[in-house]
């Protein structure tokens, strides 16, 4: 009953997200500077100091592991498709828009793609997906008094967070109804109807099973890739409203996971020999790495951590002159911004300010 109250409050004309374009964005975001596989790397949500990087240099952050079980052969069929549209070329191992890529993408409303935000959930939006569809069925058919089902989520683990919340409501299963389905309306409504649709077709509950991303897809006739936006981009939002206002969502919040570290080993292993007091050059001399290895982990801590002090690498008066630079430039490409500096200053100088600027940090 609540499933199909909910459903009918949701009116989807179209699929408004689509991996082509989003594709052909970020091609375009790292034209000139990065491989065609810099992309690859970024959906998937790779963890090394480049990827992490440059998602922030290039304010491609919200795309950030937004598709972590992209196959290769999937992404590559994209670029061969986008090149035999002639929208990109590809050349150095670099793609290139051409004109009638350029004037595609102009025709496109993209800001749609910047609900998504991989850089804050890409670690907790699979498992809280997973736990909501199974607090899902497994409400809808207790409350049908339907004790023996096969559950839709075999990892044990989101099986037992959603065990210990039903305990912890005493397994009083209409009253978990009726906050769930009053839960899910309210964020629901809030975000788009295409979306919440998406979202809604893959929810399985007492007499229904629900659909696969493909099975969608195939139903939409648009690529499967298409609909993980669309879905992703829900979770997201979803995530990004209850965690803004917990008071007002205490069921859906407890199917947050507690997010891991975001910095790589090595980074997290440099900011701890920093945290004892050792400087950049000896602790590239203790861990025997590159100087300029280490300055990479210096950035990326910069990126992530709240209480690094970026003073020790480089002056206010410096940073100062950095910041001015990129707002002149309008970029945060680094050629472009070292030209309009003092030699002395550096790229690691100017690399550290651009990640100082991120404003989610841990």
């Amino acid at each position: 009953m609540y499933f199909e109250e909910l459903k009918n409050c949701i009116d989807c004309k179209e699929i408004t997200m689509h991996y082509r374009e989003l594709l052909l964005f970020l091609f375009k975001k790292l034209e000139h500077e990065r491989s065609v596989n810099a992309v690859f790397h970024l959906l998937k949500g790779k963890k090394s100091a480049q990827t992490l990087q440059d998602a922030y240099l290039f304010q491609i952050e919200n795309f950030y592991g937004i598709d972590r079980k992209l196959k290769k052969t999937t992404f590559n069929n994209h670029v061969k498709d986008l090149i035999e549209n002639h929208y990109i070329q590809v050349a150095n191992d670099q793609a290139l828009l051409t004109e009638q890529g350029d004037q595609y993408l102009s025709g496109k409303r993209l800001q749609s793609y910047y609900q998504m935000k991989g850089h804050k959930y890409h670690q907790i939006d699979r498992e809280f997906k997973q736990g909501l569809f199974l607090l899902i069925q497994t409400v809808s058919m207790l409350i049908h008094e339907e004790n023996k089902f096969i559950p839709i989520v075999d990892q044990s683990y989101i099986q037992a967070k959603v065990r210990e919340l039903l305990r912890d409501y005493s397994m009083q299963f209409d009253t978990i109804a009726e906050q769930l389905y009053g839960e899910l309306h309210t964020v629901l409504s809030t975000i788009d109807d295409c979306l919440a649709t998406v979202l809604l077709k893959q929810c399985s509950g007492y007499d229904r099973v629900g659909m696969s991303e493909q099975q969608i897809a195939d139903e939409e006739n648009v690529y499967k890739e298409d609909l993980h936006l669309q879905s992703i981009a829900a979770i997201h939002n979803i995530l990004e409203t209850i965690t803004e206002h917990p008071e007002q969502y205490s069921l859906l919040t407890r199917l947050i996971w507690k997010k891991t570290n975001r910095l790589t080993a090595s980074a997290q292993e440099t900011f701890d020999l920093y945290q004892a007091g050792h400087t950049l050059d000896e602790i590239a001399s203790l861990r025997q790495l590159k100087v300029s290895t280490i300055q990479d982990h210096f950035v990326e801590i910069a990126t992530h951590k709240k209480n690094f002090n970026i003073y020790s690498f480089i002056s206010e008066q410096v940073l100062d002159q950095i910041q001015e630079a990129i707002q002149n430039t309008s970029t945060r490409k680094l050629k472009p911004i070292k030209e309009r500096l003092h030699e002395e200053i550096d790229y690691f100088h100017i690399r550290l300010a651009i990640a100082n600027m991120n404003d989610e940090k841990e």
